[in-house]
């Protein structure tokens, strides 16, 4: 059936996009409350504990599930076989993520860099790890069948019901502390539905873990797994760090900012993740097919962020006014920084992923191992002396840095000019939009962004960034 893969593609993506959108709406919606109603540190405190438990989150599980999902996508037996070994290690890194949660901030309170309430806040929200972490893997079950849309309605039912509990708890006069005992009731309550969703969808498992199974499993998983860890170090520690030489009310100004970019990258992990069970089988089915998918994929992430990092970045000062108030004032330099963060987080999950799907994860380790080197290094300079601007400009340093590594593996040799007349157009493209917002800053916001957005579509058409050879390339995609 022609387009029939493309079609199922379309409605994996379609689907966590939905779940994701509705999570990340939900969430946007309550943090302006926070932010407007309790300030700038209440509002730090929270998003710090949070960030830190999808940081360890991220830790425990994300790694096995990548690994998950690939192999059941090309051999739905393996799941069979291999389900009651996944899930044990995962349960096994959930405890051991919310033990070392426990033990961070028990650290910090002891060393005088957290105040109380973040500290139990966070021993508390260490509880929901091992619930989160099983039903991460069931999210990896879902999107390796193809049925993604038990993802959607699971991230969104969980982000309805957590946000209205948050609202409830606090204008019942509850604190901080309350906010997390509702995330803990939501991830289980995620959970047990997964569980019966998976129960119903799976046949013929073998429940008990085979004496042979876990030794090739965590063979497998180790690579994925320090690719994972290092880039979770890289990209999720920013915060962390800010805490510890600045304190909550400065991760409050970076967060402010990093929420209104951090779109992007959980956009761009939504898709990868829905693609890659059809791109993992196209490398084995038709490689140089592939590989022109993965070009025709940058050359449109590329094309859909640029007038977005432009726009956010110029009219910077406008949007933090207007979403969070006068107080937010010293977010604007840092969202003028990590406005371009959008093109390095959106594009490296999908060339990490594409990796994957090569069977050359050590490259994205290598990469990985980069990106780390480069954040720390700059950010033990930058962010002691900087903050929250040091802060950015180490994560911007750090994923530049791996978007180019990733660009020469999956690339660069094999489509090289044609990579460099897509940045070239691009280029042009941006610079064309940028000196445009910048003259008319000042001017009417939703006139100028209409036309901006009509100035960069002719752009796209007459720098022949968008042309009928992608059409032919859909064509082949059955």
């Amino acid at each position: 059936m022609r387009y029939g893969a493309l079609l199922r593609v379309s409605k994996n993506a379609t689907m966590v996009l939905l779940g994701t959108f509705v999570r990340m709406g939900l969430a946007f919606a309550f943090l302006i409350y926070l932010a407007r109603s309790f300030g700038v540190e209440f509002y730090g405190k929270f998003t710090l504990t949070l960030n830190l438990f999808e940081t360890f989150l991220s830790l425990g599980a994300t790694g096995l599930c990548i690994l998950v999902t690939r192999e059941a996508a090309k051999d739905p037996a393996w799941l069979r076989r291999n389900l009651a070994a996944a899930m044990l290690i995962v349960s096994l890194l959930g405890v051991a993520a919310a033990v070392c949660l426990s033990l961070v901030a028990l650290a910090a309170g002891y060393a005088g860099r957290y105040a109380p309430d973040t500290q139990l806040a966070l021993c508390i929200a260490s509880t929901a790890l091992l619930p989160a972490s099983l039903a991460t893997l069931a999210e990896a079950i879902f999107v390796a069948w193809e049925r993604a849309e038990f993802v959607a309605a699971g991230t969104a039912g969980e982000s309805f019901l957590r946000t209205g509990l948050c609202f409830v708890l606090l204008w019942s006069g509850f604190g901080l502390m309350s906010l997390f005992l509702a995330l803990i009731f939501t991830r289980v309550t995620q959970l047990l539905v997964y569980s019966v969703l998976v129960r119903r969808n799976l046949t013929s498992v073998e429940w008990r873990v085979q004496p042979g199974s876990m030794k090739p499993l965590l063979r497998q998983w180790r690579v994925f797994a320090a690719e994972n860890w290092l880039s979770i170090f890289s990209n999720g520690m920013d915060e962390f760090l800010l805490s510890l030489f600045h304190g909550e009310a400065a991760v409050g100004v970076y967060d402010a900012a990093w929420k209104l970019i951090r779109l992007s990258s959980v956009f761009a992990r939504a898709l990868t993740t829905a693609v890659f069970p059809y791109i993992s089988r196209l490398y084995v089915r038709a490689e140089e097919t592939f590989h022109r998918v993965s070009l025709h994929s940058v050359k449109y992430m590329m094309a859909g962020l640029l007038p977005v990092v432009v726009c956010i970045s110029v009219l910077s000062e406008r949007i933090v006014v207007f979403l969070y108030g006068p107080a937010f004032a010293s977010t604007v330099p840092v969202l003028q920084i990590l406005a371009w963060l959008m093109i390095p987080q959106f594009l490296n999950p999908f060339l990490s992923f594409t990796l994957f799907a090569r069977h050359e994860q050590h490259r994205s380790l290598i990469v990985a191992t980069i990106n780390f080197i480069v954040f720390m290094g700059v950010g033990l300079l930058a962010i002691p002396a900087w903050g929250p601007i040091g802060t950015a400009v180490a994560m911007l340093s750090s994923s530049v840095t791996a978007l180019c590594c990733y660009l020469a593996f999956c690339v660069w040799g094999r489509n090289t000019l044609g990579l460099l007349l897509i940045l070239t157009r691009q280029a042009v493209a941006a610079s064309v939009l940028c000196t445009f917002l910048y003259c008319m800053r000042n001017s009417e916001l939703l006139p100028v962004v209409a036309i901006g957005a009509l100035l960069y579509a002719a752009m796209l058409v007459a720098l022949r960034i968008v042309n009928w050879g992608d059409v032919k390339l859909l064509q082949e995609l059955h």
